[in-house]
């Protein structure tokens, strides 16, 4: 379950370390957000936003404001998930559809809940065979329909780069895809 985030000023002297206690506090959200959208699954969700956070502390007396807090923090989730996709166990992890506790009974017929199932599954897979930087990308562009200057702003890059990352993250979800949907034709697996 997430931690409960409220926002509050952060409050440091130019020269006293970043308040990670408040950086907490006003950010929390952004990062939560930000590792679901580079694939952080459900169950590892609490574990990397945790991780986020120790690797911000450790750092934080080394944070200049040379760019925005969101700024550094993507970077860091960026490092953390990179790192977390890196282990073996992660990639031969194989996620179930649903955990079966948390079955809700729906509205929609047996057909209609499968066809959505497999899409999801189907969505995710292209998602976790992207590069982890231009899923992110991708994620808040196409799917949240996050204003490319807010993405500048969250990635600390210039606008026509997120633009051209935007597009060349477009294509790989493209290819992607079409590797997925060759895999299942042909009846393998991953």
């Amino acid at each position: 379950m997430k931690p409960a985030v409220t926002a509050m000023p952060m409050v440091s002297a130019p020269d006293a370390p970043l308040d990670v206690a408040a950086v907490h506090a006003a950010h929390g959200d952004f990062v939560w957000a930000t590792l679901q959208r580079m694939g952080a699954r459900e169950a590892d969700l609490e574990d990397r936003f945790q991780e986020v956070f120790l690797v911000a502390h450790r750092q934080a007396a080394g944070f200049e404001g040379r760019s925005r807090v969101t700024t550094w923090l993507y970077a860091i989730c960026l490092k953390v998930m990179a790192s977390h996709r890196r282990h073996p166990w992660v990639r031969r992890e194989r996620v179930t559809e649903e955990v079966p506790e948390a079955r809700a009974e729906s509205a929609e017929g047996p057909d209609a809940r499968l066809e959505r199932r497999q899409a999801q599954a189907r969505l995710r897979e292209v998602l976790d065979a992207m590069e982890l930087d231009r899923r992110a990308l991708f994620v808040m562009a196409v799917i949240e329909e996050i204003p490319a200057d807010e993405i500048a702003a969250i990635t600390g890059v210039p606008l026509g780069t997120v633009y051209s990352r935007v597009h060349a993250a477009k294509k790989d979800f493209d290819a992607a895809a079409k590797r997925v949907a060759r895999r299942h034709d042909n009846g393998g697996e991953r």
